[in-house]
């Protein structure tokens, strides 16, 4: 019946799990936003990308309303180059036209 030392046992696994950690370590480095708008796969997705469309505020308050009722996404997610060129445009827009000016709820003196 063999007998199994536990020293010599872990010093045999030691290179092994040095490997699987630098893998792991590799891959978790390497994961990146992944755009989720083409085509959406999802509900949760379809209503983020809605939200995309309208502004980045709108999809602030949905990413934030979803992680509260622990539904996990991520702004980055909802975001690439076009949808960030078409806020710009609409931000541009609303200069142009001075609504840029802040709001206010009463002009009344207190």
């Amino acid at each position: 019946m063999p007998i199994f030392n536990r020293r010599t046992t872990m010093k045999a696994l030691l290179p092994c799990s040095s490997v699987i950690f630098a893998l792991a370590a590799t891959v978790a480095s390497s994961a990146q936003a992944e755009y989720r708008c083409d085509p959406a796969p999802t509900w949760v997705d379809r209503e983020a990308c809605k939200a995309a469309g309208e502004s980045a505020r709108d999809l602030r308050r949905f990413v934030e309303t979803m992680n509260s009722i622990r539904i996990n996404i991520r702004f980055t997610d909802y975001v690439n180059q076009a949808t960030t060129d078409s806020w710009d445009r609409k931000a541009m827009a609303a200069r142009t036209q001075g609504d840029d000016e802040p709001k206010l709820a009463s002009a009344q003196i207190r």
